[in-house]
């Protein structure tokens, strides 16, 4: 994600209760629909499931074939360590 926090920072949203915050206008996406976009049509087409939790990482290097800054790169474990708790608690 690009939000303006240092790179390496984890964001958790829970997308079931609030729209996802949209991108700033004038960023780029190298997608055409992007994830914003798909879970508002899935909102209003009552089609999205009854929970969405969404992680992002800030990113620090946003041009075609960057490394991952050593912030990111440092995240990976925390991330994972709080999808997985999410899944645990989820189906526990």
């Amino acid at each position: 994600m690009r939000s303006g926090q240092p790179a390496g920072t984890i964001r958790r949203f829970d997308v079931s209760r609030d729209p996802l915050p949209a991108r700033p206008p004038g960023s780029t996406s190298t997608h055409a629909f992007d994830l914003h976009a798909a879970i508002e049509l899935g909102r209003a087409l009552d089609r999205l499931p009854r929970r969405v939790i969404v992680y992002a990482v800030e990113g620090e290097r946003f041009e075609a074939g960057a490394a991952l800054s050593d912030q990111v790169e440092a995240a990976v474990g925390r991330l994972m360590a709080a999808v997985l708790g999410e899944v645990s608690r989820a189906s526990g």
